[in-house]
């Protein structure tokens, strides 16, 4: 039931990934479960139009340039005021318990939560339901 009062009401969903295929993977899946996507393949540039596009949640990579790591954008996130409570979805194909090392000030966010690939597809859309506050 595309366009649905239901599917209106569950608002936006920001896909930030570097790899294209990834962002197209993620934005078809999650917009079958009702949420309009807005997708950026540059960190810096989903960063710059966070504030403005509103999500309701934000799914990420982890590792999402040479010079960007998730870390480094939910701190950024963080420094928004009207998204310092946005939950925020990592998927990575990093081992969970490699990020876990390596990222571990990430898991210390009560709104944060960790998908490796390949995903769980029933797991997330409970996370981004979670997270989205349905």
């Amino acid at each position: 039931m595309t366009g649905s009062a239901d599917e209106a009401a569950k608002g936006v969903v920001m896909v930030v990934d570097d790899d294209p295929l990834i962002v197209k993977l993620l934005s078809v899946r999650i917009e079958e479960m009702g949420y309009r996507i807005v997708a950026f393949e540059d960190v810096n540039e989903a960063i710059r139009q966070a504030q403005s596009v509103g999500p309701a949640v934000i799914l990420s990579d982890i590792q999402l340039s040479m010079a960007s790591s998730g870390a480094d954008f939910l701190a950024a996130l963080r420094k928004i005021p009207a998204l310092r409570d946005t939950g925020v979805i990592f998927v990575t194909g990093t081992p969970i318990d490699k990020v876990r090392k390596d990222y571990p000030a990430i898991l210390k966010d009560s709104r944060v939560r960790l998908f490796g690939k390949p995903v769980d597809w029933p797991s997330l859309r409970e996370a981004i339901s979670e997270l989205a506050g349905e």
